[in-house]
């Protein structure tokens, strides 16, 4: 009976293991929908084909061309998947202002071209 026990106890271990992989951790729905960036752009976070999209322009001038990038939210901070590589970029400044509402990311880590390492753009939810 004892190693029935261990061996029930193994499989749930194993079981729970498996389940709660960092690559299957759900992306919160309290992103999708547009947002309004403080320097001028919407984006658009969404989910379609099976994976998180967020649709932006990724250079400051909202006039040049949109894209969408994979992304994601794991331990409290939003990430991109850019298409030079085949993992997240994690944003080590992220921070909610105002949870679901509206959020904050360093300028230069959400447009790395940018040098200055004082500035932030604040992103608010559209109703």
């Amino acid at each position: 009976m004892q190693k029935r026990n261990i061996y029930i106890l193994a499989l749930f271990f194993v079981t729970a293991f498996i389940s709660c992989s960092k690559d299957s951790e759900p992306v919160p729905e309290i992103f999708y929908g547009k947002w309004k960036a403080s320097y001028g752009d919407t984006l658009i976070f969404s989910r379609s084909g099976g994976r998180n999209n967020l649709n932006y322009h990724n250079s400051m001038n909202t006039l040049w061309h949109r894209v969408d990038q994979e992304f994601a939210f794991r331990d409290g901070k939003l990430g991109l998947k850019y298409i030079t590589t085949s993992d997240f970029h994690f944003f080590d400044s992220f921070k909610w202002i105002q949870s679901g509402a509206s959020f904050e990311i360093q300028a230069n880590e959400w447009f790395a071209f940018l040098s200055s390492t004082g500035g932030y753009f604040t992103f608010t939810k559209i109703p």
